[in-house]
């Protein structure tokens, strides 16, 4: 299972299969007859993250991309509009406003 502290860490196969108590090769194997690659996987785990983090916290957005693995907020930004169609600022404020609807 790939953790937050792991995303943290760039989510490395390595680190991944280490923890598990496999080797790479069978943890690559064993995605690949699940149909996936390690990448897409590190991807979803990331959206996923990344959704509740600017959903449910005020961590500031400049922290949150770090602990995903972002070398730079800039790239966690084009990674929320690939992901949501918004920046993270964007998804942030919409969900605010909904919750503050919601509460009416």
């Amino acid at each position: 299972r790939l953790t937050d502290s792991m995303l943290g860490q760039g989510a490395r196969a390595e680190l991944v299969a280490e923890e598990l108590g496999i080797s790479t090769a069978t943890l690559h194997r064993k995605l690949r007859l699940e149909g996936f690659r390690f990448k897409e996987l590190v991807e979803l785990r990331c959206k996923e993250v990344a959704k509740r983090h600017l959903r449910h916290s005020n961590i500031p957005i400049g922290t949150i991309s770090p602990r995903l693995g972002f070398s730079d907020p800039a790239t966690f930004s084009r990674a929320c509009r690939r992901w949501f169609g918004k920046t993270p600022s964007d998804l942030r404020k919409e969900t605010r406003k909904k919750l503050a609807m919601n509460r009416r």
